[in-house]
């Protein structure tokens, strides 16, 4: 039976506080425009820049949600949970590494120094590293120990196994996996082929090269960072380093920069077996969400600026569906008969896709501009210049631009300067990247969503880790509105329940557009005397 939207129904109102202005409520976009309706009151709602629309379920769906666990939870624990699993199948080799802790605890500094060295001889002298895995595991451990005065937990420790395996640790927030991250890297570091830990800014390689890493050169191990200002010889040798802490992005442009080099000395990466082994955090945001994005390497190409403009001018005169068709899945526009006779009359050209003088890709991207990349939502205009917002973090990225023409299109459509085009020397996406690897292993807090792409793409299982403490948080179900104003309806009323419950509450949006809505949501509905702060990303907010 086909779903009927619901009517649009009056939204409740917050109750007066008791004492101050109204509820603090702060909305943020994915773009970084953030929204904050300020007060003394308890209620504070806030997301960071790179949330989702986080809805929270009426007080009627939770009680169903409820209810039904309480009918079929019995059903649950007839069987055994993913992690659970896990603890059990490597608990022969978690003993393993217990037994060495007592033993290794007993060393000096320079005699747990030799003994790493031992295990280096030995894993060069052919060793497996399964075999050195409970020796070298309890190192690590008692390294973490004298150095950072942490000390790993038994479940840190069925994470390292996993990632050692080459697999997906779906490890909850806050479960330690920078940590986890150096068992595995010690452990297969020791062949000398060297590890890359993948991160997903230069922050945080800078940081976990600096923090854990320190575990690493504890134990005779060098440690590398790659950043993005540094010189292709300083990044030459981080990249010789047996650990080295990367950003994706660094990683697969420093390879693209490689296939461009005309001499050794301009070659970054190592010239033998330069793809390891990589561990890779947030696994599923690098491996899937940007797995099919392509970096490229590009140079300026001398192409009239009018030729963009004039291209406008053609595609504003024609009609969707009569001229031209959009072709929204694959992001771009599809001229019909009747378009490329009318274009070439506006043009005075006899063929649209001469070699010599081609006019169709650049009619194509005009009308590409059009439809599909909006102003506020794929990009923004800042300092009279085109801003790409990166569509998984939601926030602008300065020094990025669309390819084949496109970023100039919408350049002509916005009316600001428009910028040289760029053409492609070299390209690669993610996928193609990290399956260069001999072994590549991935971390996550949500990875059993997307554990088919995992396993279908680059052939990696997921493995959810038990958590240290079990987790008292309760994730509801997602819900489904057929209507806008019956999704904004059920989030007013979830505001009204964490009013009511002094509890904070995340709103996000993922446009600016939706962040308006929002904002008119509260003018209208929240208490009066409620002040709002709108801010673009970087810029100086601004009270309303």
């Amino acid at each position: 039976m086909a779903l009927q939207p619901q009517a649009p129904q009056a939204l409740p109102k917050l109750p007066p506080p008791s004492s101050g202005h109204g509820p603090t409520v702060l909305c943020s976009v994915r773009g970084g425009a953030t929204a904050l309706l300020r007060s003394g009151a308890p209620l504070r709602c806030w997301t960071s820049a790179s949330l989702c629309l986080l809805a929270a379920s009426p007080r009627t769906a939770r009680r169903r949600g409820r209810t039904a666990r309480r009918l079929f939870g019995w059903a649950s624990s007839l069987v055994e949970a993913p992690a659970e699993k896990l603890r059990r199948e490597l608990d022969a080799e978690l003993q393993e590494v217990n037994a060495w802790e007592p033993r290794l605890a007993s060393l000096t500094d320079h005699e747990l120094l030799a003994q790493a060295g031992a295990l280096r001889a030995r894993a060069r002298a052919g060793e497996t590293l399964e075999e050195l895995l409970p020796e070298a595991f309890a190192l690590v451990r008692e390294g973490s120990k004298r150095t950072l005065q942490l000390r790993h937990f038994d479940v840190q420790i069925l994470g390292g196994i996993t990632l050692h395996r080459g697999q997906v640790a779906e490890m909850a927030t806050g479960e330690g996996k920078t940590l986890v991250a150096i068992l595995p890297a010690f452990l297969n570091a020791l062949t000398g082929h060297g590890v890359h830990v993948v991160t997903t800014n230069d922050y945080l390689a800078r940081r976990d090269a600096a923090w854990v890493g320190q575990v690493l050169r504890f134990l005779g191990l060098t440690v590398g960072v790659i950043q993005a200002d540094m010189s292709s010889a300083q990044k030459r040798e981080a990249y010789r380093c047996d650990v080295t802490y990367v950003t994706n992005q660094q990683l697969g442009f420093d390879y693209l920069r490689d296939q461009l080099a005309c001499v050794p000395e301009e070659l970054r990466h190592r010239q033998e077996n330069p793809f390891n082994c990589a561990i890779v955090d947030e696994a599923d945001s690098v491996l899937i969400d940007e797995g099919r994005t392509p970096l490229v390497v590009s140079a300026q190409a001398e192409i009239p600026s009018e030729k963009y403009s004039t291209a406008l001018e053609v595609a504003s005169s024609l009609e969707k569906d009569i001229h031209y068709t959009v072709l929204e899945k694959e992001k771009t526009c599809m001229l019909t008969e009747q378009g490329e006779e009318l274009a070439s009359r506006a043009l005075e050209r006899e063929d649209l896709f001469d070699p010599q003088d081609p006019w169709a890709p650049f009619i194509v991207n005009a009308l590409t501009a059009k439809e599909l990349y909006q102003r506020d939502q794929q990009y923004i205009v800042r300092e009279n210049a085109v801003v790409v917002v990166d569509e998984y973090t939601g926030r602008p990225v300065d020094g990025r631009s669309w390819s084949d023409g496109l970023q100039q299109a919408i350049e002509a459509k916005e009316k600001v300067e428009i910028q040289k085009e760029a053409i492609v020397l070299a390209s690669i996406s993610y996928q193609c990247l990290f399956r260069m690897y001999q072994k590549l292993a991935g971390m996550t807090g949500t990875a059993s969503a997307e554990a088919e792409e995992f396993q279908s793409i680059y052939g990696l299982e997921v493995r959810p880790v038990p958590c240290n403490k079990p987790c008292q948080r309760m994730d509801e179900e997602d819900e489904i509105y057929t209507s806008e104003a019956g999704k904004w309806r059920a989030v007013t009323e979830a505001v009204c329940e964490a009013y009511e419950l002094k509890r904070p509450v995340l709103v996000g949006t993922t446009s600016i557009e939706s962040l308006v809505d929002v904002i008119e949501i509260f003018f209208r509905w929240v208490v009066d005397g409620t002040r709002f702060l709108f801010s673009q990303h970087e810029e100086q907010p601004a009270w309303m």
